[in-house]
């Protein structure tokens, strides 16, 4: 059972603040219309005049569109549209977008359309976005599925017009300031990684008098992958069964919904892995890497496993999967027009120029400094933005309660 926190319909915000004089709280469904969003996966036509208003428009910020020439459930200008179900934790949910013109977009089925004419629009788009009762239905387990009837109830603040053009003056300011900020912060961070991507190509674009032209069936004593089906699970079982999307940066992570079985499926399907054992994701998302270190694992399709010989040093591989030439290269020899596939093929006959052992070490620990170094100034960048989102949150919560 979901606990929701109790919204009072009374002359207090959710906080217990007292609200200014000639301001008050009605549900939703007393001052607007809700309309709910039409299927059109079937009449989606890229050359049609009509943007469809989906979830991923919405989360993009209108970056990623859809047409379709039909234009199932019409939309005007002022009207706010949102997201009615995401997945547990999700960023999308109840997030809005106020329509800028009339005849330019259709509604989804799971997109909520709200419609009034006792509200300034765009401050009943900044109280509605991400509103913190309609994310209060979000259990963090299951797939949130808003209700009509729950919608209709949230709790909406109504100060008079003139006190609401105020309120959406001052935010447009404020906001403004910060997302230069947030942005300013983003460029940064994004510096950060290409610097350290850039140092990474330099690296394995380089050949020494002493590296040797090699593809990595040489260099290695086996390369294969995992169970090309679905094992026997077991939930009690001591073993886990391993994909693609369970390696992150030399680490097999075992996730709270990943699959178990026991010992007599595990003697089934097991592989001979050694502690020089590189996995690499080769389905799906590419590219993804981790080191073997004697986990009670099964390997998927989607992870390819290449036990390296001993003049060849792990972390240096790692390394050269992490870097944008390996990935150019692995997008460019993949097949599969949606989901990505990387063949034991083209691993086998990767090439590349090795140096010799010591000097492998000696780069590593060079990219290992370089890497920890990005890491802090990310850290910095990340707690920045942060900061920036949690000061927006603020100031829009002391907007509602009228303390702008």
């Amino acid at each position: 059972m979901i606990k929701l926190r109790k919204w009072k319909m009374s002359n207090t915000t959710g906080n217990n603040t007292r609200l200014p004089k000639g301001w008050e709280i009605k549900k939703l469904g007393e001052v607007c219309d809700f309309i709910n969003g039409k299927a059109h996966e079937k009449i989606i036509d890229n050359k049609g005049k009509y943007i469809v208003i989906n979830s991923k428009f919405i989360s993009s910020d209108g970056k990623f569109i859809k047409k379709t020439s039909q234009q199932l459930q019409p939309l005007f200008e002022g009207d706010i549209a949102f997201v009615m179900s995401d997945v547990p934790n999700g960023k999308a949910l109840a997030k809005c977008f106020l329509v800028d013109e009339s005849d330019k977009y259709t509604l989804n089925q799971r997109i909520g359309l709200i419609r009034s004419d006792l509200f300034f629009k765009k401050y009943l788009f900044y109280h509605l976005n991400r509103h913190k009762y309609l994310l209060s239905f979000n259990n963090g387990e299951n797939q949130t599925n808003l209700r009509k009837k729950d919608i209709l109830n949230c709790p909406l603040i109504i100060p008079p017009i003139e006190t609401q053009k105020r309120i959406v003056s001052l935010l447009d300011k404020a906001f403004e300031q910060i997302d230069r900020a947030k942005a300013h912060a983003r460029q940064n961070l994004k510096n950060a990684r290409e610097l350290f991507e850039s140092y990474l190509n330099r690296i394995f674009e380089e050949k020494g008098e002493d590296w040797g032209k090699k593809t990595f069936n040489e260099l290695s004593t086996k390369i294969g992958d995992g169970l090309h089906g679905t094992p026997k699970y077991d939930e009690n079982g001591e073993y886990y069964f391993i994909n693609g999307n369970n390696l992150n940066d030399g680490v097999i992570e075992i996730k709270k919904n990943t699959k178990k079985i026991n010992k007599e499926e595990y003697e089934k399907h097991k592989r001979e892995l050694t502690k020089n054992t590189v996995l690499i994701s080769i389905n799906g998302t590419l590219g993804k890497v981790a080191f073997y270190n004697g986990e009670p694992i099964i390997l998927g399709k989607s992870a390819c496993y290449i036990n390296f010989k001993k003049n060849v040093s792990k972390y240096y591989i790692k390394y050269l999967v992490k870097s944008p030439i390996f990935f150019k290269n692995m997008a460019r020899l993949s097949t599969g027009a949606t989901i990505k596939n990387f063949s034991l093929k083209s691993m086998r006959n990767y090439t590349l120029y090795l140096p010799p052992i010591e000097t492998q070490k000696q780069i590593v620990q060079q990219l290992d400094r370089l890497q920890a170094e990005t890491k802090k100034l990310e850290a910095v960048y990340q707690k920045k933005i942060d900061n920036l989102e949690a000061l927006k949150k603020s100031v829009l919560e002391k907007a509602f309660n009228g303390e702008l």
